[in-house]
């Protein structure tokens, strides 16, 4: 934090890694509600890197949103989880177009979460 604060174009995105990390390592030891603000926060900065240069940040947003499914689902807000990994989908769709071998298993992770979402959201 205190590198990105002093100079947040060479070291905001990789404050926005360490939280999707953070919150991955925190939902593992079923510390879920830390996890969540976590990636919410690295969604939040990824979101705003890829509206200035989506070449370069798309993907570190497709894989927040994704990470950010997971943890709404842990915590039982699906609806919310199945909104968020249908972003991700959305951006690894266009991701894969440009680059199948390396998007597309990405992109196939995203369509498994997202019909297994689909299958518990009412």
């Amino acid at each position: 934090r205190t590198l990105a604060d002093a100079n947040p174009d060479a070291h905001l995105p990789s404050l926005a890694m360490s939280l999707n990390n953070l919150s991955v390592r925190l939902g593992e030891v079923g510390r879920r509600e830390e996890g969540l603000a976590a990636v919410e926060e690295a969604v939040a900065i990824h979101r705003t890197l890829a509206d200035a240069n989506p070449d370069a940040h798309l993907p570190a947003l497709a894989m927040s949103l994704y990470n950010l499914s997971m943890r709404l689902g842990e915590v039982g807000r699906r609806k919310e989880g199945l909104a968020a990994v249908e972003e991700a989908l959305g951006h690894y769709r266009t991701l894969a177009d440009a680059n199948p071998d390396l998007f597309g298993p990405a992109l196939q992770k995203s369509l498994e979460m997202t019909d297994e979402l689909r299958g518990l959201v009412p």
